[in-house]
Formats: C-alpha cells, structure tokens, sequence
C-alpha cells in the first residue's frame, strides 16, 4: 500500500463539564491521543469512573478538574451519581 506522510496533528484537550447532575457534553468524538480534562462546576464532588470500572478519578470538588489522555472509545460514568454517563469516541 501507498504510505502517506501526513504529520501526526498536536493532540487536542476537550473540556467536558459537569454541571446540573450531567457531563456537558455527554458524547465527544476526538482524535486519540487527545486529552479530555473534566472541569466539576456543580455544587458538590463528582468523579469519573470507567463503564468497566477499570479505571477511575478521585471524586474532585467543585472548580477542581481531572483529566485523561483518551487511546480508545471509552463510556464513563459518575460512580457517586450514576445516573451521569458519558461516551468518548475516537474518529
């Protein structure tokens, strides 16, 4: 196969916030490599947390962020609230 040279573009940070019991927005599609950092603007701690649980944040306060450099599609919920869900896909 032909092999092209496109310069791998810089990775990405995407800011998905948490306000009003949800992560905003709820469905990203990024590049991989890109980092999402999660930014809480409620009024009490959230964390992340995979839908497998292989993987999760610390529950952070309000104005505290975390964030993840993303390598594949990934759904994540709030472990303390998990009614909150969100989806990460990779383009």
């Amino acid at each position: 196969g032909a092999t092209t040279r496109w310069k791998r573009p810089e990775p990405r940070t995407h800011v998905v916030e948490i306000r009003h019991m949800k992560f905003i927005p709820s469905e990203i599609t990024i590049a991989k490599g890109d980092k999402v950092v999660w930014v809480n603007k409620d009024f009490f701690a959230h964390d992340v947390t995979g839908k497998d649980d292989s993987w999760s944040s610390k529950p952070f306060q309000q104005n505290e962020t975390w964030s993840m450099v993303i390598t594949e599609d990934l759904s994540y919920y709030c472990n303390l609230h998990k009614v909150m869900k969100g989806t990460i896909r990779i383009k």
